[in-house]
């Protein structure tokens, strides 16, 4: 038996990756509408962007996903970060003008990024009938002032850029020549410009899981009933306790678990139905071991 070397595996992994990768492009190509998700999330002090995508099998009409990739986010969760990922995905597997919509959980940050760079469904609704019914003529109604307030959304702009770039001309001319305008970052702002100008995200969707799951632990708390709050707030003080005491000792761990065979489920708050699953599971204690909690 032969230990083969560090090198050849990298080596191996890449190209199982790239022959899967292919093979991935190859079966969308043949989809004519897919859906995808996405996430970021960080571990160990660092950020990454997973996706999703899911289309329809045309021979077997079956359900099929797969995984697009995982990507690591450098920097702040900013809009406009996650905005540029997510569209250089699509075009990375060439299905940008597929996607019907991207399903995200309610965080600002997506949210914004959609709201900013999402197509406008006029556009991509006039691109579907073309392609759907090309020996039509089909008229398209677009509102008037939809038209206006992008064209002077794109003159303002321009001249942003424009005065901007004139002013670190202007402001490096008067210093003499001692502090000369840095080119390479006004390069960088109009390449950051051009960047923007080609993202273009699909119609966005809420997690309705993740939206449940935010009902059930935030706007709950919202309810203002007195009587219920009182109660849900004793049910959380207790709970909390009996979470901490499990996870930060060993010993009442074990204990925990000698008694009932399995321990409590804690709550986590970056994980999504943790708070049911708590109580599910205290439930089930109550119901089938009720006697060892006492």
């Amino acid at each position: 038996m032969v230990i083969k070397s560090r090198p050849f595996m990298v080596q191996l992994l890449d190209k199982q990756y790239q022959q899967t990768k292919q093979n991935l492009m190859s079966e969308l190509s043949k989809a004519s509408h897919v859906s995808t998700t996405a996430d970021c999330w960080t571990a160990h002090r660092r950020s990454f962007l997973g996706m999703t995508v899911h289309w329809l099998d045309q021979d077997e009409v079956t359900r099929q996903s797969a995984c697009l990739g995982v990507r690591r986010i450098y920097g702040s969760h900013t809009y406009d970060v996650l905005a540029k990922a997510i569209s250089e995905m699509h075009a990375e597997f060439k299905i940008s003008k597929k996607v019907n919509l991207t399903i995200t959980d309610n965080g600002s940050n997506f949210l914004k990024a959609f709201k900013m760079f999402q197509e406008p469904i006029e556009q991509r609704e006039a691109a579907d009938e073309e392609l759907s019914e090309e020996d039509e003529e089909d008229v398209v109604y677009i509102d008037i002032g939809e038209i206006f307030e992008r064209h002077l959304a794109e003159i303002m702009q321009e001249t942003f850029n424009h005065e901007r770039r004139n002013s670190a001309v202007v402001n490096g001319a008067q210093e003499g020549g001692n502090q000369q305008v840095n080119e390479s970052e006004i390069a960088s702002d109009l390449e950051m410009c051009d960047d923007e100008e080609h993202i273009h995200l699909p119609p966005h969707m809420r997690c309705n899981c993740h939206t449940l799951n935010l009902i059930a632990t935030t706007d709950v708390g919202k309810i203002s009933n007195q009587r219920f709050s009182k109660i849900k707030k004793s049910l959380d003080s207790k709970l909390q306790n009996i979470w901490n005491k499990q996870q930060r000792s060993s010993l009442a761990s074990d204990y925990i678990k000698s008694k009932l065979g399995e321990l409590f489920v804690f709550n986590n708050a970056n994980r999504w139905n943790n708070y049911y699953d708590g109580l599910v599971k205290v439930e089930h204690f109550i119901d089938k071991k009720d006697e060892a909690l006492k």
